[in-house]
């Protein structure tokens, strides 16, 4: 009888580990939410940037402590970083590291508990946070794709009318659409699937790069953007990135990853633990 308890306690173990981290998943969403609840509570920051941010010279992290509430661990003690204008840097660490919690720390979506976020000198708060928005663009793992056409896809929220498909195409060029392009029946027209499933993933994250710079990003944050590709369309995007940072020496790039070949386009790769 105790061998049928123990064989079954096993069979349970992987339903519970999933439960576990489910439940912390949902923690952290609600997390999440709060900042979103926050945001749309702020007087005007869906209509108006507060206060003007200049990207001229660096982004700072200066000494940040940063504990998630309720009992959380203490992600940073003290954690102090500088990325210059122009610069390829690349986060490394394992899963937990606070690899998405420092990004989260620089966009202003999160709050530390000790220190500060500064940009140009200048402290990034709540209340100034849309500004540095204006120069931020954000590349996930899974690129949302439209059912819609590739131009619509990269000026996502542009209405079709007031679209410049002359920038789009100015954009496929720089992060090394060009050939795909050419495969379409109608151009920058064509539409590209739902979820695109007219596109490969490699693409999809080209697409996503292109969404950023077409909104006017001065600086990318690519988070985990190529963990789920294989290592040839790793190594395809690694080459992209530079290809398109020969057009734009002053784009400022921070990547973070699990692996170290998915930062190999990186001037420097800063290690957290």
């Amino acid at each position: 009888m105790v061998g049928v308890f123990a064989i079954a306690a096993m069979r349970m173990l992987p339903a519970v580990r999933t439960l576990a981290n489910g439940w912390t998943s949902v923690k952290n969403g609600m997390y999440s939410l709060d900042i979103i609840e926050q945001g749309l509570s702020e007087e005007g920051v869906c209509n108006s940037v507060k206060e003007q941010f200049t990207f001229e010279d660096a982004l700072q992290m200066r000494g940040v402590s940063f504990t998630f509430p309720e009992g959380g661990h203490k992600v940073f003690d003290r954690f102090s970083m500088e990325i210059r204008k122009g610069e390829k840097v690349g986060i490394k660490g394992a899963s937990g590291a606070g690899k998405t919690t420092l990004f989260n720390l620089l966009l202003g979506f999160y709050r530390p508990d000790e220190g500060g976020v500064y940009i140009d000198g200048k402290e990034l708060t709540v209340e100034n946070r849309a500004g540095w928005l204006k120069y931020a663009g954000y590349v996930q793992q899974d690129v949302f794709i439209l059912d819609a056409s590739l131009a619509q896809n990269i000026a996502l929220g542009v209405r079709p009318e007031d679209i410049d498909r002359e920038k789009v195409e100015r954009i496929i060029q720089e992060v090394s659409l060009s050939s795909y392009l050419k495969q379409l029946p109608e151009g920058i027209e064509s539409r590209i699937g739902e979820m695109g499933a007219k596109l490969s993933g490699g693409q999809k994250q080209r697409v996503g790069i292109a969404r950023a710079l077409y909104k006017g990003a001065d600086i990318l944050f690519l988070d985990e953007a190529t963990s789920s590709l294989d290592s040839a369309t790793e190594a395809e995007i690694n080459e992209s990135i530079l290809h398109l940072s020969r057009y734009r020496s002053d784009l400022t790039i921070v990547a973070i990853a699990h692996r170290e070949s998915s930062l190999a386009f990186c001037d420097r790769i800063v290690e957290i633990f």
